[in-house]
């Protein structure tokens, strides 16, 4: 989020010319310096990366002001660190490789999994038995390709694999800077999607569908149009919210029990629907009078 508001920012600038909007840049920085998130500090080296490979339709100030993100990031992180040695980004982003050990679990449960795939929610089962490189409670593969495999199997590579391709183009077919800017936004939802586990956010799918749509409009050449009633679209836009939020109550509710059983504690059973597996009635295995 705080990369979103970062490029929100120069967004703004390039199209208002409102110059004052880029004070709040520093202090934007400051903010994820403080989160030491290394995803944050490879999403701005390889920004800089894409604005060369898009370099002449990017204006000259642009250019400047995502050039001094990365000093900025860093200058600041050097000097926090000074004051702080609990902060160190360069330490962080050097150490501490347990997404590695959490994809070489996707590898060891991947032969398990059938052709559609687990369901959805069905990771904490899977890495239970078949995990052996995390040691912790894992809930998500924390990249988006992984979880897309393992709950919806053949059809959630697929997908992954035609989006990659289909944002690829419309990279290549951008020609604006304005347009340039959204991409970059863009590119952020992506990079957090490779190292965290978008899908449990909401505002991730929100976000991500308006750039993706935005970019599509301007740049992608469609077969047909479809054209939904308004009244439809709204009632079902309430019913998968609703859906979605008792969905989501259910699941954080029962999600104790996974972790609970997980740990060795015992858990009094939920008078609740459970939603998922019998990954659940080991919480009553662990339990000790």
């Amino acid at each position: 989020l705080l990369m979103l508001s970062i490029l929100s920012c120069v967004y703004i600038f390039n199209k208002f010319n409102l110059k004052l909007i880029l004070f709040f840049i520093p202090l934007l920085l400051f903010s994820l310096v403080l989160t030491q998130s290394r995803s944050a500090g490879l999403a701005l080296i390889i920004i800089v990366i894409i604005v060369f490979i898009k370099w002449k339709i990017i204006e000259r100030s642009i250019k400047f002001i995502l050039f001094s993100l990365i000093p900025l990031y860093f200058g600041i992180a050097e000097l926090l660190s000074r004051i702080n040695q609990k902060i160190d980004i360069v330490e962080r982003m050097s150490g501490s490789f347990e997404r590695l050990a959490i994809w070489q679990d996707f590898f060891s449960v991947f032969s398990h999994l059938g052709l559609l795939g687990t369901g959805w929610k069905n990771i904490e089962y899977y890495q239970f038995q078949y995990g052996s490189n995390f040691s912790g409670y894992l809930s998500s593969y924390h990249n988006i390709f992984f979880d897309l495999v393992v709950i919806f199997g053949m059809f959630g590579g697929v997908f992954f694999t035609y989006l990659f391709f289909k944002i690829l183009v419309l990279f290549f077919r951008l020609n604006t800077t304005t347009d340039f800017i959204v991409f970059l936004m863009l590119f952020v939802l992506i990079n957090h999607s490779l190292l965290e586990f978008p899908l449990f956010y909401s505002y991730f799918l929100f976000l991500f569908c308006i750039l993706y749509f935005y970019l599509c409009e301007k740049y992608s050449n469609y077969v047909f149009n479809l054209s939904v009633n308004r009244l439809v679209f709204l009632i079902s836009s309430i019913l998968v919210i609703g859906l979605s939020f008792l969905y989501t109550h259910s699941f954080e509710k029962n999600r104790s029990n996974y972790r609970a059983s997980f740990l060795g504690y015992c858990v009094p059973k939920l008078g609740e629907v459970i939603l998922f597996d019998e990954f659940n009635n080991l919480a009553f295995i662990n339990c000790k009078e």
